[in-house]
């Protein structure tokens, strides 16, 4: 049974979270490092950026990403970046702002993970559209000295 490095970096995270195993819990350079990359984010999303992304994201056919909009559950970065691509063309005047709750970076700085809320707002299909509140939870790898996005999730709080 082949398993692939982005999944076995997810289960390893996972049950480091769950033992409290190599966790970094004061700042440190890495957890520095993936904040910048949230800022790369947002800048890329705001100036539509296709080939940006590519260096957010982890360029495999392993990288998930699951949104609260578009295709729920996009499976490799080919899929990724047509749904970007998609995006792009039909958003202006995007605005995003990100509260970052907590970094834990584990094995070693070969992985972390970062949780937090954004908000957004912008024109999609001429239409105003602003997000609030959303959940944020990435999964990223170091590979050759750089924190990429392995595995990204997007949900909207549930309306009481």
């Amino acid at each position: 049974m082949r398993i692939s490095l982005s999944l076995l970096v997810s289960m390893l995270l996972l049950a480091s979270i769950a033992l409290g195993v190599g966790v970094s819990k004061a700042p440190s350079p890495e957890a520095e490092a993936i904040k910048d990359l949230v800022d790369e984010y947002a800048r890329c999303c705001q100036e539509k950026d296709l080939e940006g992304m590519g260096r957010v994201f982890a360029n495999s056919p392993d990288t998930i990403m699951i949104s609260a909009t578009g295709p729920r559950v996009s499976m490799g970065w080919k899929m990724i970046t047509a749904g970007y691509r998609t995006f792009f063309q039909n958003v202006s005047n995007f605005k995003t702002e990100f509260a970052i709750h907590t970094v834990k970076v584990f094995a070693d700085g070969k992985a972390a993970c970062l949780t937090a809320h954004q908000e957004a707002t912008m024109t999609f299909n001429n239409n105003p559209v602003a997000f609030k509140n959303v959940r944020m939870t990435w999964l990223l790898e170091k590979s050759e000295g750089q924190w990429r996005i392995v595995n990204a999730h997007w949900s909207v709080a549930q309306r009481p």
